[in-house]
């Protein structure tokens, strides 16, 4: 079986490091660009999604993606330093049992490599995964040279994310999913998308696989 993973949200608990660098983004941007958005976790979790322009531009529809990649990519190293993320609950559990079972493990991840390859190493995770993608804006391509890379065969291959994107992105692949509700966003707008399989817990993906 192939196993593809999102990062952030699915197995690293990165939602208030996101929220402190887009807070301090919301602050440059609503300067630059005479708005007055305010940070607000509630919508961040609501409007999150993939390609993650889609997102920023829902706020700031002016803003290019060079521009948000340089600002993403300064406040988060700026808020790195000073918060370090943890695996979400089950994690470690879950990719050991996986790895025993002998299935192939990836992740692909909009997550930047500067904190992506780090959080991977810092938790001991790097040998699980046969390879790590960062930095993906659009998942439905990568997916999809992932799965020719590799040979994969369509039906046993999985993307497992936290929000309704990951899922969507699975389907444009062709490939099957795994919605966690544990993540970014909630059951609800996960079962919009009608993944394959829900699971409230890392650890159901045990029972799964």
């Amino acid at each position: 079986m192939n196993l593809i993973f999102d990062w952030g949200g699915t197995l690293s608990d990165t939602f208030e490091r996101f929220v402190e660098a887009a807070t301090l983004m919301f602050d440059e941007l609503n300067e630059t660009f005479g708005k007055n958005h305010q940070a607000n976790p509630v919508e961040f979790r609501k409007h999150f999604g993939i390609p993650y322009m889609k997102f920023w531009n829902y706020f700031y529809p002016e803003l290019k993606k060079e521009t948000q990649d340089n600002l993403y990519k300064k406040y988060l190293l700026e808020v790195s330093e000073e918060r370090e993320v943890k695996e979400v609950e089950g994690a470690s559990e879950v990719l050991k049992y996986l790895d025993s079972k002998g299935h192939n493990l990836f992740v692909v991840s909009s997550d930047r490599p500067e904190t992506l390859i780090k959080d991977i190493k810092d938790k001991g995770f790097d040998t699980y995964f046969n390879e790590v993608y960062s930095k993906v804006h659009e998942k439905k391509e990568v997916l999809n040279e992932l799965v020719e890379k590799y040979n994969m065969d369509k039906t046993e291959t999985y993307y497992i994310g936290d929000i309704k994107d990951d899922v969507l992105a699975a389907k444009s692949a062709g490939i099957k999913s795994v919605g966690f509700s544990g993540g970014f966003q909630s059951r609800e707008f996960l079962e919009e998308a009608k993944p394959d399989y829900l699971v409230n817990k890392l650890v159901e993906l045990k029972n799964i696989f």
